[in-house]
């Protein structure tokens, strides 16, 4: 869950080891609500992407094209 919540969040694609931080974080929150923190997510979710299979929606095949790109972007509301 923390990896795809951090993944749609922030932008951050973590590997299992990574996301423990913000998993961790999460469920500490409360206790440091309006104080300034900091994680470091070590690693990225290409070094495991079976891991992350499970947690992701539909894979969509696209061609290296940008306005294809983009296309499919707007279409699964991801940009304007």
């Amino acid at each position: 869950k923390a990896i795809v919540e951090l993944a749609r969040e922030s932008g951050v694609f973590a590997e299992p080891a990574g996301a423990t931080a913000y998993a961790g974080l999460k469920k500490i929150a409360k206790a440091l609500q309006g104080k300034s923190v900091v994680i470091f997510v070590t690693g990225n979710g290409l070094k495991d992407v079976k891991a992350s299979r499970g947690f992701t929606g539909e894979v969509h095949e696209v061609k290296p094209d940008p306005e294809m790109v983009k296309k499919l972007l707007r279409s699964i509301k991801v940009v304007r």
